[in-house]
């Protein structure tokens, strides 16, 4: 009965974006594919091979965080929120997905910190909605302005102001689609916009000062706590981090060959960031 009772909460989701936000960080500490090569070294022919076959092709540490999040999103479900659930499992694969046209050296260490970077700010956001002294209010607008024009209820219209618009019509679909009883859809979805920013970030790094500077970028924009805190919880601010990462990711590009389909992102990407920041 308590458990039925504190799902119905609005923030029914809370612990179980909290508890798989700390299983996605513990598997940072798993061992890797070489760690099982080498265990294999030792085994005896049809055991070596099938270590070679099954275990050596794949990045041990991808996929444990994938099931572990995964069973985060599992628990999420049993509290009656599937829509949130759904949502939090796709952010894994969205964050896997988004290091693959990564070079394949650096694969394992991209989808780590982008994995890290979707728990934190899951953990962060999660904490930072339930503590009144750090939840925004401007988050309590957008949520409410968003829920208000799903139900098609009247409200103030100072949340979809210009220049705020963007991150209004956002949270809308969000919400169309994955179901207005929880904040925690809003809050998934910022966590997956950080961690999509971790390979782009790394990209724009890497072809502007080189592989290493490009990693101690992935560290700052993971773990720097003034930008965690802002794009974790459901505001404007990680919708705006991320469209800037792409445009300045693509001018990037675009230095280095000149393409039309670069360009009309491009442009796209900078209309779309207007409409989130005037």
């Amino acid at each position: 009965r308590y458990w039925r009772d504190w799902s119905s909460d609005v923030c029914s989701s809370d612990l179980s974006f909290i508890s798989g936000g700390i299983a996605v960080l513990a598997t940072l500490i798993l061992p890797d594919g070489e760690t099982f090569f080498a265990f294999g070294q030792t085994l005896n022919s049809p055991s070596r091979r099938w270590f070679q076959a099954k275990i050596i092709a794949m990045n041990v540490k991808t996929a444990a965080a994938v099931v572990l999040a995964g069973l985060a999103g599992a628990v999420a479900a049993v509290t009656g929120e599937a829509g949130p659930a759904a949502l939090a499992i796709l952010g894994c694969f969205i964050a896997v997905i988004g290091c693959q046209r990564s070079p394949r050296a650096i694969r394992p260490f991209l989808v780590q910190w982008a994995l890290g970077s979707y728990a934190i700010h899951l953990i962060v956001g999660a904490i930072a909605w339930n503590i009144p002294n750090l939840r925004s209010p401007d988050s309590i607008v957008y949520n409410t302005f968003a829920v208000a024009a799903i139900k098609h209820e009247a409200v103030a219209q100072g949340a979809a102001a210009a220049g705020k618009e963007g991150y209004v019509i956002t949270l809308i679909a969000l919400y169309h689609i994955f179901g207005t009883r929880n904040i925690a859809v809003a809050i998934i979805a910022s966590a997956i916009m950080g961690a999509i920013m971790v390979p782009i970030i790394y990209d724009t790094g890497q072809r502007l000062f080189g592989a290493a500077a490009a990693k101690r970028c992935v560290y700052l924009v993971v773990l720097w706590p003034s930008f965690i805190f802002w794009t974790a919880q459901p505001l404007r601010e990680g919708g705006i981090a991320l469209l800037l990462a792409i445009a300045v990711n693509l001018t990037v590009r675009i230095r280095e060959r000149h393409t039309t389909l670069r360009v009309a992102v491009l442009l796209c990407t900078l209309a779309v960031l207007a409409s989130y920041r005037s």
